[in-house]
């Protein structure tokens, strides 16, 4: 498809064509040639401009997804947990350890196979975010995924009881991924105002 003429341009080039006619017509080939010249380094970034721009335009666009994305999925964990307190009942199995109450415990949460799809499927997209964000994104859901597979059916918290050192343990790296957690959508809102 054919982009429109700007009218106003028109008068423009047409005075432009006229000023360099005496060029041409003077058969002085060094001018012939500047011109000439001129005008393959005007065409070519007339067409690597608009490819360049449009790059980072889609570029922005990806960050700015996958950026929104993860912001979701991790709030959604993080409400989650909160809601069910995964940590908080860590805490109080430790602080009965503590008051000696207990000498061994186990513990274990039933989670879902298929985890985080939305980290999963955008793997390959996490080299377009912000060096900072990239490595508290990483962090963060290894602790999770680590603190998933202690508290799982057969984690370490359950195959048998156990006493306080892993439950501080597992407490301190749950207690980590949610403050990357906080950490993450804080950066993402402040990168993207509107996000929430």
């Amino acid at each position: 498809m054919a982009n429109p003429i700007d009218p106003q341009a028109l008068p423009q080039a047409i005075e432009l064509l006229k000023q360099a006619k005496p060029l041409f017509e003077s058969g002085d080939a060094f001018a012939l040639a500047t011109v000439a010249a001129f005008g393959a380094i005007g065409g070519s970034l007339a067409t690597f401009f608009p490819g360049y721009w449009l790059s980072k335009h889609q570029e922005r666009q990806l960050k700015h997804s996958v950026s929104t994305q993860l912001y979701a999925e991790i709030q959604a964990t993080l409400r989650i947990e909160r809601h069910r307190g995964y940590i908080d009942s860590l805490r109080a199995i430790i602080e009965q350890f503590d008051r000696g109450e207990i000498s061994s415990a186990s513990f274990h949460v039933q989670f879902a196979e298929e985890r985080f799809p939305i980290y999963k499927a955008n793997i390959q997209n996490l080299g377009k975010l912000d060096t900072r964000l990239q490595q508290k994104v990483v962090l963060l859901y290894q602790f999770i995924e680590a603190g998933i597979q202690d508290m799982k059916l057969g984690g370490l918290l359950n195959a048998t009881p156990v006493g306080r050192e892993p439950f501080a343990e597992i407490h301190e790296i749950l207690s980590s991924a949610r403050h990357l957690g906080d950490e993450v959508l804080a950066q993402i809102e402040a990168d993207y105002p509107g996000t929430r």
